[in-house]
């Protein structure tokens, strides 16, 4: 065989490794799986509830190092867990990197050195090889709090991870943390678009409309009308459960009601939606389905309001 061959057989396979910034011991082959084939190996350690709104990967992670998990709605007001790399810059301005990962690491997962992350998690555990690590993260969407060994993830999220700490100044100030991150998500105009674009969509489901975007892949194929509503809310932490019509004043939960839909009043309500809120006409949701005599609507109303 040629040296130029060998040449090019040795560069493929070390292109084909993993680049790992760590420098504890790695066992190869890394194993490559599909979304199921990782699902299965990890251990669902919690479930959030329909309630909380914890948000994607990026957002439970850093909600956890800020200790404020499911408070995101009233405290990080984001468009996507997406802000955060994209607008907010939070590995350069709050995080260093590091080559050994510690208990409360944060692991970023990329596709390649230069991509950007697809993925976060907390390191759990560390073991005697990079394998062994524990993570603790959230998958997209999903409502499952998962702990799984570092490399049991799905592929799409890349085999190149690299860890980091939070900087010693944001770690012994929470509080300050928090605010320089608020400062900067009430700044961005990219946020406040993003948010303005949620809520026109949240209220076109509302009126019962089950909408197609063109760059949401969720929303380009046939799940209920409930289901995207759904998505929307877990996901976007500055969308508000209370979003309304600037002109009628009309909630998402009254707009639903005045459709008879059951299904998606129940979700908004299981979510916090006010019920006292008023349109321009003084009507509450309550008024609504009474007026409309919606016998079931106005039960599932007294329903929630007497478990306030």
């Amino acid at each position: 065989m040629h040296f130029f061959q060998l040449f090019i057989i040795t560069v493929s396979f070390f292109n084909f490794l993993p680049i790992i910034s760590s420098q504890l011991p790695t066992i190869y082959p890394i194993p490559r799986y599909t979304c199921d084939q990782a699902l299965a190996k990890t251990n669902k350690v919690q479930s959030e509830k329909t309630s909380e709104r914890f948000g994607i990967c990026f957002t439970y992670a850093i909600t956890h190092h800020l200790d404020i998990i499911g408070q995101a709605p009233e405290l990080l007001k984001v468009s996507s867990g997406v802000d955060f790399i994209r607008c907010l810059n939070v590995l350069d301005n709050y995080y260093t990197r590091t080559d050994i990962p510690s208990q409360e690491s944060l692991v970023v997962y990329q596709k390649n050195p230069t991509s950007e992350a697809t993925h976060f998690g907390i390191v759990q555990t560390v073991g005697t090889t990079l394998n062994e690590c524990i993570i603790k993260s959230k998958w997209g969407s999903n409502n499952g709090i998962f702990e799984h060994k570092v490399f049991d993830v799905p592929l799409l999220y890349g085999t190149h991870i690299s860890f980091f700490v939070l900087r010693s100044e944001f770690q012994n100030n929470k509080p300050f943390f928090l605010s320089t991150l608020q400062t900067k998500i009430t700044q961005s105009f990219f946020i406040k678009k993003e948010i303005k674009k949620h809520e026109k969509l949240l209220l076109m489901l509302a009126q019962g409309k089950n909408i197609r975007h063109k760059t949401n892949s969720y929303f380009n194929s046939l799940r209920s009308i409930p289901l995207k509503a759904r998505y929307l809310l877990k996901t976007c932490m500055g969308l508000s459960i209370n979003t309304s019509d600037a002109i009628t004043k009309e909630t998402v939960l009254m707009l639903t009601i005045k459709r008879n839909d059951i299904v998606l009043a129940q979700l908004f309500l299981s979510m916090g939606a006010d019920q006292t809120k008023k349109d321009n006409n003084g009507n509450t949701a309550t008024i609504i389905a009474e007026q409309k005599n919606f016998l079931e609507a106005s039960k599932l109303l007294k329903l929630y309001n007497n478990n306030r």
